[in-house]
């Protein structure tokens, strides 16, 4: 307050001498010691000032850096408690991931082993369902062996039945036609009986006739020779027409009823022998055929032995292999199912396990993150006090630089203000 009061005195009296007023040498003089005085006074004052701000701001400053060291001395240890943790952490992971890939290596072993009994299963199954076609083939095999044997002997039997229907029929129809035949036979012999009586009939008709008539020939020669003597020519031709008409009247009425029954009797001769022939030939056919259907009947009868034989052989041969192979089917299943539940158990521990190890891996990685995320959170909390520190001290730093500027500037106006009115002092007070 005195050097501005001061100050102040000494900006009047400089005015005072710009207004032209005038003092005593001695005053002036007087007042030229106190300017001196004042002047390294306020050059004292102006020294002890800025020891005084330069000794305040280097214990702000030290106790700002103080302050600071010991924020970073705690966040040093906070890190390095950090860098433990994650370094603790870091190995938790490591031996996580190891056991992860352990793990993971033994799933995967046992996912291949698994695929290997999966596809050997798959196998067996396919073994199983082979094993299962050739059984059914076997039994419908056998199914169409009885139902062929059973045809077969349906047919046997209605073939023995046709044969014996035909042997019947064969020998109904021989004696039917042997029946016939005599039949044929008798009234042909009675028709040519009869006809043989008739022309016998006839010949003795026509012997009595010629008889009559020689006689009566003979009886009219004696008695009339001469009449017929006298009447010859006459009487000749007279008999000779009569003869003529006789022979022409028996020629017209008998012969073409002789010469029919003769044809007659020989197309029924023929036809007989013609019949006889063919029902022969159908006899001697049909027995042949008899015999062949007999033939074929022994040799089919002989290969259906045979192939029942083979049918049995194969049937009998296919069981036992049937039997082996279910044998054999069981055992191998029974072990399947026996190494089936062996490896499911496995696989169902080894699927806890692998469960049991992924929950622990997954409550490791949450533990982690959770780790990761605070610590993520404490270096964000850490930089962000840094940052603000920082700016505190940068912001603290720059007003300081502000105010030394501004007092620095200040003293150089005060010091120019000063040495100005000290200089004009002196060069208005040289001609005085």
């Amino acid at each position: 307050m005195s050097i501005r009061r001061r100050s102040r005195g000494f900006v009047n009296s400089c005015w005072e001498r710009e207004e032209r007023v005038y003092v005593v040498q001695e005053n002036y003089r007087q007042i030229t010691r106190e300017i001196e005085w004042q002047r390294k006074e306020i050059v004292e004052k102006l020294e002890q000032i800025k020891a005084m701000e330069e000794q305040a701001r280097k214990e702000e400053s030290c106790q700002q850096l103080q302050g600071l060291y010991d924020e970073q001395t705690a966040t040093v240890e906070e890190l390095n408690s950090t860098q433990h943790n994650l370094s603790m952490t870091r190995s938790k992971l490591k031996q996580t991931r190891r056991q992860r890939d352990e793990k993971g290596h033994i799933v995967l072993h046992q996912t291949h082993t698994e695929q290997q009994l999966g596809s050997q299963a798959r196998e067996l199954l396919k073994v199983a369902d082979v094993s299962n076609d050739h059984v059914r083939k076997l039994h419908s095999k056998l199914d169409r062996k009885r139902s062929v044997e059973k045809e077969n002997e349906r047919l046997r039997q209605s073939f023995e039945q046709n044969v014996a229907r035909m042997e019947d029929g064969l020998e109904n129809f021989v004696k039917d036609h042997t029946k016939f035949l005599s039949d044929i036979a008798g009234s042909y012999g009675t028709i040519l009986a009869k006809q043989s009586s008739d022309l016998s009939v006839l010949s003795e008709l026509m012997l009595q006739f010629a008889e009559g008539l020689r006689k009566a020939a003979t009886d009219s020669t004696h008695s009339t020779q001469e009449f017929t003597k006298s009447f010859w020519g006459t009487t000749r031709t007279q008999v000779n027409v009569q003869a003529a008409n006789q022979h022409q009247f028996l020629v017209d009425n008998f012969l073409p009823k002789f010469q029919s029954v003769s044809k007659s009797l020989q197309e029924r001769g023929q036809a007989v022998q013609q019949l006889q022939r063919s029902l022969t030939e159908e006899l001697q056919r049909q027995a042949d055929l008899v015999k062949v259907l007999l033939a074929d009947q022994k040799d089919g009868m002989n290969r259906l032995r045979q192939v029942t034989q083979q049918w049995d052989q194969q049937t009998e041969w296919h069981l036992r292999r049937i039997s082996e192979q279910q044998t054999l089917s069981s055992q191998s299943l029974s072990e399947f199912d026996a190494e089936i539940n062996k490896q499911m158990q496995m696989i169902i521990n080894l699927v806890n396990s692998v469960q049991q190890t992924r929950e622990n891996y997954k409550t490791r990685v949450n533990d982690t993150s959770t780790e990761e995320a605070l610590l993520e959170e404490q270096r964000a909390d850490m930089v962000t006090t840094v940052r603000e520190r920082r700016d505190d001290v940068e912001s603290h730093a720059s007003s300081m630089s502000d105010w030394s500027s501004l007092l620095s500037t200040e003293i150089r106006q005060r010091n120019s203000d000063v040495v100005k009115f000290i200089v004009e002092d002196m060069r208005q007070e040289g001609p005085t």
